[in-house]
């Protein structure tokens, strides 16, 4: 008999703990809601016409939703759209380029076949290449993107990357001066 009252009452409990659980969540609908919000914030004050910090809290707000959606929601269909936003909006604002390459691999690990996958890569290999100045790093991503990618729009910009990885600008024909004006 004690034996029925202590499972019953291990079956309420956890009935009980699963409730407060699942009700301490965010609704999707509320986070997409806080989301659209911040985004139409941001688009409505694109950064010029208010103080740089006002933009800043907002572009911060945005990218807590999208990462409190991607938390929440790690397989809706939306969620590669909101990594890959954060990812750049993280970047944009903030300059965080590690945290927006690790918003962009999970992005291509967790939604590889996502159309953002791609250019998540890309993204990858440019940031540490011009921006962290990674250089091995840098041309491991590149060439990852030549083997997987091989027929992208994009393929001509990563060998351009490639071929001038962690050379100055007037070491690059393009953008050598003394060769265009001789």
């Amino acid at each position: 008999m004690i034996n029925k009252h202590l499972q019953s009452a291990v079956i309420i409990f956890s009935l009980t703990l699963i409730w407060v659980s699942c009700s301490h969540k965010t609704s999707k609908k509320q986070l997409t809601g806080d989301i659209t919000k911040y985004e139409n914030q941001l688009q409505v004050d694109p950064g010029n016409n208010s103080k740089p910090e006002t933009y800043k809290d907002k572009a911060q707000k945005l990218i807590t939703a999208y990462k409190s959606y991607i938390k929440s929601y790690p397989n809706s269909p939306e969620t590669p759209k909101y990594l890959f936003k954060a990812a750049m909006l993280d970047v944009e604002t903030f300059q965080n380029y590690t945290e927006s390459i690790s918003l962009l691999r999970k992005l291509r690990k967790n939604f590889p076949q996502d159309k953002r996958s791609e250019k998540a890569l890309f993204l990858i290999g440019y940031t540490y290449s011009e921006k962290l100045q990674d250089y091995p790093k840098a041309k491991i991503a590149l060439n990852q993107f030549l083997k997987q990618y091989p027929e992208s729009d994009l393929t001509q910009s990563v060998k351009f990357e490639l071929n001038y990885l962690g050379k100055d600008t007037d070491q690059i024909p393009v953008f050598d001066k003394k060769k265009q004006n001789p």
